[in-house]
């Protein structure tokens, strides 16, 4: 109540706060107490019949049956703080008088049920009406309690709406619809942005000598009109064998990129090509010691925000954390060309000095697409190829690696399907020879590949977006990609908090003020 320029008076002489009591005391006869709920539970549990039933059967009588109390109690609880009265007006944030006044009933579904609540509404012809009792409890302005918003956005985080609303049903018996968990997912990441902005980046457990951003890029199936111009062009003009299935191949036209990225700040690890070659052998080699871990580390991903502007926020944030650039700044990319331009461009801007790696997890990728053509799948030399190129590729010789895999390519009588996967081998390896100069990146103690980008890649997006028939639209994609960010990162209970304040000041803060501020 803080917030509102009070004009108070007596409200047992005010006809509408009279009503207001009135309907109060009625409520709270027609409401069984908690405390009744809780002997008629206490009974039952004691009575022959529920001493003869299972442990399943009692703990789900209790599950029932105690959500109905509190439910009950936080109804109570509802009825006691009243309806909000403020005085007879008040001024709002625009600074115009209230003075006439409407009691009314507004419900909303907890994590227990539905409770009612009964608040005065200060109104007047032209402006927005203000609802003390809201603002001081800090109602949403939908009818889903933030606590229930919040077990909506962890299920929504990590499992289909379906079974999501499913899940939640489970558990509160609420039963919430799949458009209003896409309206919940929505507004849930409103603030994901202002949060991470707003973070103070401990400094004490940030002194590294190496910052490092990482780039990739994921695609998610969207719904037809959700797709580029280009892709939505590709997809009507190109035929289908099957009529109800795509095959394999087709589905790349029914795409739409997000850019997953991930920065933070770690410790040298230097290390020769031989080390780093062991890991990658047939036989399973024991790492010596153990690699340093990252910390401050922040993934996010993003489908609606363009690449470029990506790239500018992921830089913002790495001089955000380090002003006066005492880091080594580190960029892991995937091969993609606009990406690279994007990321020098973005350093020439600021004037900073950046190294660009290849992540070695994606060069590996490609060598083994050559080495499927040259050897049958199950054929174990593969993989010792496979490592011998790999080995010389961290040992600076990719001149090398490309001239054998050419020679050994016109050599083998193989078809043209299958020197398709060797020409895009030798072209990606062509093209980004200045960004495999491993053995100097190794001797610096530079990163020269990320579990953490392929990890989130992985977990943020392909094992949430493609789940089976998923088309997503683009607003919706990119709220359930900040809500798995915020859980991947271990974030979300902080975010919550910080969401719930944002909310406050969004919906209540804002309409109404103390007089002269």
């Amino acid at each position: 109540m803080n917030n509102i320029r009070q004009n108070t008076t007596n409200p047992t002489k005010n006809p509408n706060i009279m009503k207001a009591q009135k309907n109060d005391v009625a409520q709270s006869i027609g409401i069984e107490s908690a405390i009744e709920k809780f002997n008629e539970v206490q009974s039952n549990l004691r009575s022959p019949e529920y001493l003869d039933k299972t442990h399943s059967e009692v703990e789900s009588y209790l599950a029932t049956e105690g959500r109905e109390m509190l439910r009950r109690m936080l109804q109570e609880h509802i009825v006691k703080r009243g309806d909000g009265w403020a005085g007879e007006a008040i001024e709002g944030a625009d600074r115009q008088n209230r003075d006439c006044k409407r009691l009314g009933t507004r419900h909303y579904y907890s994590s227990f049920g539905k409770v009612y609540v009964k608040r005065l509404g200060y109104k007047q012809a032209g402006v927005t009406s203000v609802f003390p009792l809201d603002g001081a409890m800090n109602l949403p302005n939908n009818c889903y309690s933030h606590r229930l918003q919040k077990r909506a956005a962890k299920a929504l985080s990590g499992n289909s709406i379906r079974n999501s609303s499913s899940d939640i049903y489970d558990e509160t018996g609420v039963n919430i619809g799949n458009r209003q968990l896409e309206e919940i997912a929505s507004e849930a990441s409103l603030d994901f942005g202002s949060f991470y902005e707003s973070r103070v980046i401990d400094k004490a457990i940030d002194k590294k000598p190496i910052c490092v951003l990482s780039f990739d890029g994921k695609g998610i199936v969207m719904r037809k009109e959700h797709l580029t111009e280009q892709t939505k062009k590709n997809a009507e003009s190109e035929s289908h064998k099957l009529q109800k299935k795509l095959s394999k191949g087709e589905k790349k036209n029914r795409k739409r990129m997000a850019t997953v990225t991930a920065i933070y700040s770690i410790d040298r690890n230097t290390r020769t090509p031989d080390e780093v070659a062991k890991q990658f052998q047939p036989i399973h080699v024991v790492k010596d010691k153990k690699p340093p871990k990252p910390v401050n580390k922040k993934v996010s991903a993003s489908i609606e925000t363009p690449m470029k502007t990506v790239i500018q926020k992921t830089f913002d944030e790495a001089i955000r954390r380090d002003p006066e650039q005492e880091q080594e700044l580190v960029a892991l990319v995937d091969g993609d060309h606009k990406q690279i331009d994007y990321i020098k461009k973005q350093a020439a801007t600021l004037g900073i000095s950046i190294i660009i790696i290849m992540d070695i997890i994606h060069v590996l990728e490609y060598v083994w697409k050559a080495a499927r053509s040259f050897f049958a799948e199950d054929d174990r030399e593969s993989e010792k190829w496979v490592g011998q190129k790999i080995e010389m590729i961290l040992k600076g010789k990719t001149d090398a690696v490309i001239v054998d895999i050419f020679n050994k390519a016109v050599e083998t009588k193989i078809s043209k399907d299958k020197l398709r996967p060797i020409a895009k081998c030798l072209k990606y390896l062509s093209n980004h020879v200045e960004y495999l100069r491993y053995e100097q990146y190794l001797a610096k103690g530079y990163p020269i590949g990320t579990g953490i980008i392929e990890g989130t890649c992985r977990h943020l997006v392909r094992d949430r977006m493609e789940l089976t028939g998923a088309r997503w639209s683009v607003k919706g994609a990119e709220s359930i990609l900040k809500l798995r960010a915020l859980r991947l990162n271990g974030d979300l209970d902080d975010y919550w908090a910080f969401h719930e304040k944002k909310e406050y000041e969004r919906n209540h803060k804002t309409h109404a003020r103390l007089k002269g501020s």
